[in-house]
């Protein structure tokens, strides 16, 4: 009867998580904002075997090569496959937590983490588009959790060889962060633990030695394929200081909707007057607080870095959901209130979507409506459920809800189908203009010139100046104004022409003082 509960529990998971993921993989289209230049540097990776990926023929800089290089191994007929990439990474994340917390606390607790893990919309969009970030942050996790269940369980030796081996690959196939996250969660767990001889039980010695082949082999193959150190550093420690609002502003928007249970989740294994079960519930505890630190702290992060924290807050919430039938109770706030704020989470997210389509396309349609109708009818449900404390069912109404959302976001909010969205035409024009300068670290407009064949511009840096004549200066930003008024300090700048898409395309001519 368990084997069989097991087993229906674990089809449930991957029914759900198949209604998550797949529809907005096969509705949306890859030439959409940021994941462009890496398809098109897989594209120009197609024609032969090449260890440096490129854009319009000129090495990418600032950017781990081995995501793409393995990306572009694979045997894939069409652009469209690649929407597809990363969908057994996420099976095979939410099969390990599955594992983990069944292993831990029973079937009910497995299932419960691995809901909320696969409705968490950071993991929606991390692992239905193609970017860089997805595969170290797989490893890292994987590797992580095996850690903590060999570490728990006391299991042997090639079980903790097995996790230094997915954290050492993800550090060279994400960077230094990977490691650090990785390192830093081991050790709190240790020190926190009390248990500092268990140290030596986990064969550090093999992990370090494997992270330095590891590290020598990637830093050499990639040392003497473009004879510089400083591209090896910069492939494994790219992007900038994003501080501490920036840091939890990343990790609300990956951990939406359900973030606001964190709390008394939280609080609840902190109460927890039987040992065996806080001493559980602490390996998931640090390493979300650790990836909030290394985020914090790191001076080169990515955004995107704060899906490391998903899965451990799914475990937390999970583990406190399925154990604890205390959070039911009608008397409880703090309960109410976070799902409160978790369902106008979900509820905001479905009325944006739902806004934008309005705006661009200026008339409701049968999808438009018909996803109004449903979303209504959901949120009703929902709110008169919490009226009447009825929490457990408002919980199943938030999942309900959550995927509700993805199918409206894929089925509604398409903005290809709004020519306005496609910068085709803008980058075309591009070859009426001369010379054409592009920043080299804007990856998305170099991507878009080289799809297009809209000549080769000049790559420069932000600390540009024209000398001897004038240059047309193309980017890509959120914010062109404050680049603008940089740029207008040494130089006249003017405004050629823009194209509005996600964020804003520029091209405006500069000339010397």
């Amino acid at each position: 009867m368990r084997v069989i509960k097991n087993i229906l529990g674990f089809v449930a998971i991957f029914i759900i998580s198949g209604a998550t993921l797949l529809p907005v993989s096969i509705m949306h289209k890859l030439w959409q904002g940021e994941t462009i230049w890496i398809i098109q540097a897989i594209r120009e990776m197609h024609p032969g075997i090449r260890l440096l990926p490129t854009l319009g023929h000129k090495i990418i800089q600032g950017q781990n090569p081995l995501n793409i290089i393995l990306i572009s191994f694979l045997p894939l007929n069409s652009s469209a496959s690649y929407r597809f990439v990363f969908i057994p990474c996420a099976f095979a994340v939410i099969t390990l937590v599955f594992i983990f917390c069944r292993t831990l606390w029973g079937t009910r607790s497995a299932v419960w983490a691995s809901i909320l893990l696969t409705t968490s919309y950071g993991f929606i969009r991390t692992y239905t588009s193609v970017n860089t970030v997805a595969l170290p942050a797989t490893l890292a996790t994987i590797g992580i959790i095996l850690f903590f269940l060999a570490y728990l369980n006391e299991y042997k030796s090639p079980w903790y060889i097995i996790s230094y081996a997915c954290i050492s690959l993800a550090t060279i196939t994400g960077g230094w962060i990977f490691l650090a996250f990785g390192v830093i969660t081991i050790l709190l767990l240790v020190l926190f633990d009390l248990s500092p001889d268990r140290l030596l039980d986990a064969v550090p010695t093999i992990g370090i030695g494997i992270l330095i082949i590891c590290i020598l082999g990637f830093y050499l193959t990639f040392r003497i394929a473009t004879s510089s150190s400083a591209y090896v550093y910069n492939a494994l420690s790219h992007g900038q200081d994003m501080g501490f609002l920036e840091t939890l502003v990343a990790l609300a928007k990956y951990t939406l909707p359900w973030i606001p249970l964190i709390l008394p989740a939280w609080i609840h294994t902190q109460r927890s007057k039987d040992h065996e079960h806080w001493r559980e519930a602490l390996p998931s505890k640090i390493a979300f607080s650790t990836c909030i630190i290394v985020l914090w702290f790191s001076s080169r992060c990515e955004m995107e870095y704060a899906i490391l924290a998903v899965p451990f807050s799914s475990i937390i919430i999970g583990n406190w959901v399925a154990t604890d039938s205390a959070w039911l109770a009608p008397g409880d706030r703090l309960n109410k209130w976070a799902l409160y704020l978790a369902g106008l989470g979900i509820f905001a997210y479905a009325g944006i979507i739902l806004a934008l389509s309005l705006i661009m396309r200026r008339s409701l349609d049968t999808r438009e409506i018909l996803s109004l109708v449903v979303l209504a009818g959901a949120g009703i449900a929902l709110f008169i459920s919490l009226l009447k404390k009825n929490l457990q069912l408002s919980l199943y109404l938030c999942v309900l809800s959550v995927i509700i959302s993805t199918w409206i976001y894929s089925l509604c909010y398409v903005p290809e189908m709004d020519t306005r969205h496609n910068p085709e035409n803008f980058i075309e024009e591009l070859s009426n203009y001369s010379p054409v300068a592009v920043f080299e670290d804007d990856l998305i407009t170099r991507a878009w010139i080289a799809y297009k064949h809209a000549g080769e511009p000049y790559l420069v840096r932000k600390n540009l100046e024209p000398v001897g004549g004038d240059i047309y200066l193309v980017f890509y930003a959120k914010r062109p104004k404050k680049l603008l008024r940089y740029l207008k300090r040494r130089m006249d700048v003017e405004i050629t022409d823009t194209f509005c898409s996600e964020r804003r395309f520029t091209l405006m001519k500069l000339s010397p003082i």
